[in-house]
């Protein structure tokens, strides 16, 4: 019996003992070892980029030039030297203070810059076929590829900055929703070299803002008066079709860059993507107040929509 379950155990041993041989060969092919090195150098340029966007969260509000002037410490006035600005790690080395005066630094600038390398290595991870690699011959097709890659870390930064924005001062940017929807307009030029793809990508698109245009049209029933006083009256003031009256005063023009953010959003990545980003942004508008709960509506959307991108299958991207 001992003889037969010993038999057993080497013959399941046997695909286990394969797969991690399969495994290790993988692991020490250059080919896999450069594209690990890649996306690990992607997620670095996305800690740098994440220090930009601190910079554009903090100054477009204030009509400040982004590409001018040098970083300072925000109570001392002191200008940040090289070593003050690696990103991440100048906040870790330095436990969160200014080296000058000693002041707290925010650990938001930090959390930004790393979740700009997440969203860059995620990219990176999810579309790595799109990375051009030494070994590839030249092609057209991987110039496009390319493209499309770049084009998606921009789509990335740009709506981070613009939700940071809109958690910061209760209402987003109108450049940010205009970029987004470049971006959508530069990869339809490109299905000029993929001309296979072009049906499939254009129906996906306006399916994708087909579904995000009726997620804000429902959204805009829930909307409410902006003279409510309590949710109770909101509610009631939205069956009453009011928010339909009020949905265009100046005093509603965060919640209208908000909506446009989500059409553009599903303009740009398409069916399916749209869907889950048009069904949470229904439920939210539903079930919280907007005005009250404006800053917030951003974060939940750019999160959802990254979570759809990395879910569902490819569409527009």
């Amino acid at each position: 019996m001992d003889k037969d379950l010993w038999g057993a155990m080497q013959d399941l041993s046997v695909p286990v003992i394969r797969m991690v041989q399969e495994a290790a060969s993988i692991w020490s092919q250059p080919e896999f070892i450069i594209m690990l090195l890649i996306i690990f150098y992607t997620g670095i340029f996305g800690l740098i980029i994440g220090s930009f966007l601190n910079v554009c969260i903090y100054r477009i509000p204030a009509g400040r030039n982004v590409a001018k002037g040098h970083s300072m410490c925000m109570d001392c006035g002191h200008n940040l030297g090289v070593l003050d600005l690696v990103p991440v790690f100048s906040w870790l080395f330095l436990r969160g203070k200014c080296r000058y005066c000693g002041s707290p630094i925010a650990s938001r600038y930090a959390k930004i810059e790393g979740l700009t390398g997440l969203v860059f290595i995620s990219m990176a991870l999810l579309r790595s076929d799109w990375i051009f690699m030494p070994w590839y011959e030249f092609s057209t097709a991987h110039v496009v590829n390319m493209i499309k890659f770049l084009l998606l870390l921009v789509l990335g930064a740009v709506v981070i900055v613009t939700t940071m924005v809109q958690f910061d001062h209760g209402k987003g940017l109108k450049g940010a929703v205009l970029t987004v929807m470049g971006i959508g307009v530069l990869r339809f030029a490109l299905l000029f070299f993929e001309q296979a793809l072009a049906e499939k990508v254009l129906i996906s698109s306006a399916m994708g803002v087909s579904m995000s245009g009726l997620a804000v049209l429902i959204s805009v029933f829930f909307t409410g008066d902006t003279v409510a006083e309590s949710a109770k009256a909101h509610r009631l003031s939205a069956l009453r079709l009011r928010g339909f009256q009020s949905y265009f005063l100046p005093q509603r023009y965060a919640v209208r860059l908000s909506d446009a953010l989500v059409l553009a959003l599903g303009f740009v990545l398409g069916f399916p993507v749209a869907l889950p980003v048009a069904v949470g942004y229904v439920l939210v508008r539903a079930i919280f107040i907007i005005d009250k709960s404006i800053r917030y509506i951003g974060l939940f959307t750019a999160a959802v929509t990254w979570l759809a991108f990395a879910v569902l299958s490819r569409s527009v991207f």
